[in-house]
């Protein structure tokens, strides 16, 4: 059963791919939501990962963030979104706290 699932979400995503580029939502980063992650995030042994959703857990997550880095300097914070919204607040309002931001993939 999964790999018929695998299947269906491959051929969808082959298709949809095209309607992405036609109204301009495929970005830069579109490539995480397949588990393509930047080494940055890659190359992390051990990080605390935080995932926000909505552009309110966003910048509840970037408290949370910057509440570790205080209180535990060593540790690394990398947070995932779903949203470009969300993803864009993160790293306007947590840069040079978290290691690392991306988009979680899909599975």
């Amino acid at each position: 059963m999964r790999l018929l699932y695998d299947l269906f979400f491959l051929a969808f995503s082959l298709l949809y791919i095209p309607c992405l580029l036609m109204k301009g939502r495929l970005h830069r980063d579109f490539l995480q939501r397949f588990g393509i992650l930047p080494d940055d995030v890659t190359g992390l042994e051990g990080p605390v990962w935080i995932h926000a959703v909505s552009v309110g857990e966003a910048a509840l997550a970037a408290k949370v963030a910057g509440a570790v880095k205080a209180r535990f300097p060593g540790v690394r914070v990398v947070v995932s979104t779903t949203t470009r919204t969300g993803n864009d607040m993160i790293r306007r309002s947590a840069k040079g706290i978290v290691d690392a931001v991306f988009y979680y993939p899909m599975t």
